[in-house]
């Protein structure tokens, strides 16, 4: 009897979250496609090349590159509001 309880408390649970969420998301829908419209398309052959470098062991990373990489994002967020 405790386990059932306990199961009901947390499908109440997941369904005050989803009600949240889905209200969160009618609220910034324009937002997040004016967001997603300004992604960069997708290099699908670039893609595919690096998959299979990765998949064949033979990538090797530029960890220098990629951690000035990780620091000018970092640098770009904080400045935006």
């Amino acid at each position: 009897m405790k386990q059932k309880k306990e199961i009901n408390k947390t499908i109440r649970l997941d369904d005050r979250r989803n009600q949240e969420l889905s209200k969160w998301l009618k609220a910034n829908t324009a937002e997040l496609k004016n967001k997603i419209n300004q992604l960069p398309d997708i290099d699908a052959a670039k893609l595919v090349r690096l998959h299979n470098l990765i998949i064949a062991g033979d990538f090797q990373a530029n960890f220098e590159r990629l951690a000035d990489k990780l620091l000018a994002l970092e640098t770009e967020v904080e400045g935006q509001p």
